[in-house]
């Protein structure tokens, strides 16, 4: 099964739009894990009032991006999860990233994924993740590839 894991800490109103972007995927059999970590905006109300889906795992406020991820991610692990996600709690998602990335996973096993970043007014990319080749160590940037490919 697929989990996503998501840290947050405040930021209700996008919290919120990112969830519903997660309801809107085409493909629906995955689980999110959300941590959050002392939020005292009503984030975990949020959640548990709207999306009684989710798995919210609250926390103190002293455990900050990295942990919290971890702790998600550990919790996916101990539920079987084959495949994890981490996303950021301000990222909207096309309808079918999730079919698409698992696609791409399954024909491409030994790949570690990242989708396309766009800002969120501009619309312009601004994190086209890297092609690394474990064997040479070997680092490609996605979005200059994308940018300089004239279309090719």
């Amino acid at each position: 099964m697929l989990f996503i894991v998501t840290p947050v800490f405040n930021r209700k109103e996008f919290t919120s739009n990112y969830l519903q972007s997660l309801r809107e995927q085409t493909f629906n059999d995955f689980k999110v894990i959300i941590v959050d970590d002392g939020s005292n905006d009503g984030t975990s109300k949020m959640i548990k009032n709207n999306f009684k889906e989710v798995i919210l795992i609250e926390t103190e406020g002293d455990l900050w991006w990295s942990e919290s991820t971890n702790i998600g991610i550990k919790h996916a692990i101990s539920l079987g999860a084959s495949h994890i996600i981490t996303m950021n709690n301000d990222t909207l998602l096309e309808p079918t990233l999730l079919y698409d990335l698992l696609k791409y996973s399954k024909n491409h096993p030994n790949s570690l994924l990242m989708p396309v970043g766009l800002h969120h007014e501009t619309k312009v990319i601004i994190d086209g993740g890297w092609n690394i080749n474990w064997k040479t160590a070997k680092y490609r940037n996605m979005l200059f590839l994308v940018n300089n490919s004239n279309g090719k």
